[in-house]
């Protein structure tokens, strides 16, 4: 997972209590680089958002073929064709 928000600890708690630590690893913010690479390598991308305003994340993902997996939340299934 990467990025940093309010609830990452809350997340490495998670991890760490339900001992994941193997499968899931937080990378923190890291450059657009970094980030690049990742979405090259990945098959999906997942967005588990509440609200969101232009899911760039989601965009971005989609560009480099990654599968996107998110909520019903803002213009995210007018961006997926529903």
């Amino acid at each position: 997972m990467y990025g940093n928000g309010v609830l990452k600890q809350e997340l490495q708690d998670y991890i760490d209590y339900k001992n994941l630590k193997t499968s899931v690893f937080l990378h923190g913010n890291q450059t657009k680089e970094v980030i690049k690479t990742a979405l090259k390598q990945a098959h999906f991308s997942i967005l588990p958002s509440k609200s969101e305003g232009w899911p760039k994340a989601i965009a971005e993902a989609m560009f480099f073929g990654v599968i996107p997996i998110a909520t019903k939340v803002s213009c995210v299934p007018y961006m997926l064709d529903y």
